[in-house]
């Protein structure tokens, strides 16, 4: 139930599913204060194209950039969607603004727009309650401690634990592993 799981639960809903998440944590949990993505209707190829380049290189090359294109072909549409979701649940103190955009002296273009609230927490504690209202049910303080799996490995379901209990999930549709970025996590 952070940046990446509250988004997923909200997006199954609206493709009709029933819905749990696991949270290990006692609540939602989200760090920052906003997003951005990249316009590329308003970019030129070659300025996004440098401009990733940039980043991969600010990054000792260790972005897998099959995952970077796809985050380039699809961020502006999915910022829009979460701004859509905020201003429906009523999420105050929103800004927008383009200050990240790159022009490079030949004049190519990355147009890169941003949204900033008063925190991510506040934003996505606000969509998970909407989730909830719409029927997904939230397991706070419940890791995920082992996936259910078929013999060719295909993912039917997922294991819980809060405490002594344990919550076996089956799925008729799909897991979705939401497990948010790894930067704190040492053992990755």
């Amino acid at each position: 139930a952070g940046c990446a799981g509250v988004p997923a639960v909200l997006t199954a809903i609206e493709e009709g599913a029933t819905v749990a998440c696991l949270q290990k944590q006692g609540s939602v949990a989200a760090n920052g204060f906003g997003s951005s993505a990249v316009c590329l209707e308003h970019s030129t190829s070659a300025g996004v194209m440098r401009w990733m380049e940039d980043w991969c290189a600010t990054n000792d090359d260790r972005v897998n950039r099959e995952l970077f294109q796809h985050h380039l072909d699809h961020s502006c549409e999915t910022l829009s969607w979460i701004i859509q979701q905020a201003n429906k649940v009523g999420v105050e103190g929103i800004t927008y603004k383009s200050t990240g955009t790159v022009v490079y002296p030949d004049g190519e273009v990355c147009a890169d727009i941003e949204m900033s609230t008063t925190g991510n927490t506040q934003m996505l504690d606000a969509l998970a309650k909407y989730a909830e209202e719409q029927g997904a049910v939230f397991y706070y303080g419940t890791p995920a401690v082992q996936l259910i799996q078929e013999e060719d490995g295909t993912v039917t379901g997922v294991i819980g634990k809060k405490g002594d209990s344990y919550y076996k999930l089956n799925a008729t549709k799909g897991v979705i592993l939401a497990t948010g970025d790894y930067m704190n996590n040492d053992s990755l």
